[in-house]
């Protein structure tokens, strides 16, 4: 099944919120209205600062990159979050899980996860527009083509992409055609994948869409690797 976006804003209730006061003024502070995105700069050893943006997409996906001052190098990276209180998770596919104190409606502090962390305070503020980043990444995942779509299901995130045309998709789906047993069947892929939105409902919202900027290989595989799947 897709997970399916909408970029029109929504209010998003933190769990959590019937712990605080009943007056209107508390409510309001315990909630967030999606979707947002955030941003700040943070310190950096070796050069200016890193430009850190995090979207949170009320569907519960997110988009960040992190972008290294005169250095033109930065990482993207695409996963779910999810809320349990006040604490805010970040599940991508580069590395450890990202938690985040919330101070509702435009804060995100991280939190400390070393010693070496525990003396800095790095927080993200909610920019004043929701400006989704088109991300840049390399994915492993299930590939699968058949007379009504194209599909692409990451290993680490278990998020399904719909895949347009354009970049490497038309070599993805000829070397398919070889590797899949037949048609509908899943194939383990290996791509690099540009995110980008594309109206794909009646109301012309704008959806997350995968195209692939490059296509590295293709097996028969029906699964993705145990070491590669969603934490």
């Amino acid at each position: 099944m897709f997970l399916t976006f909408s970029w029109s804003h929504r209010v998003f209730v933190l769990m959590g919120c019937l712990a605080l006061s009943g007056s209107a003024e508390a409510h309001d502070r315990s909630i967030i209205e999606l979707p947002a995105s955030f941003g700040a700069t943070l310190p950096c050893a070796d050069c200016p600062g890193i430009l850190y943006r995090v979207d949170l997409i009320a569907d519960g996906m997110f988009f960040s990159r992190m972008s290294y001052k005169e250095r033109n190098t930065s990482f993207d990276d695409v996963g779910r979050w999810e809320i349990a209180g006040t604490t805010l998770v970040l599940r991508g596919s580069r590395g450890a899980p990202e938690g985040y104190t919330v101070h509702p409606p435009d804060s995100l502090v991280r939190q400390a996860t070393t010693a070496a962390e525990a003396g800095l305070h790095y927080e993200l503020r909610r920019l004043p527009k929701f400006m989704p980043i088109e991300p840049d990444l390399p994915m492993k995942g299930l590939y699968r083509a058949d007379e009504k779509e194209v599909v692409f299901q990451d290993c680490v995130s278990a998020l399904l992409w719909r895949v347009a045309a354009g970049g490497d998709s038309a070599l993805v789906k000829q070397a398919y055609r070889t590797a899949a047993e037949a048609s509908g069947e899943w194939a383990l892929a290996s791509i690099e994948a540009h995110i980008v939105l594309r109206a794909q409902t009646p109301a012309g919202d704008e959806q997350p869409t995968l195209v692939v900027r490059r296509f590295l290989g293709i097996s028969p595989e029906h699964s993705c690797p145990i070491s590669t799947r969603s934490r």
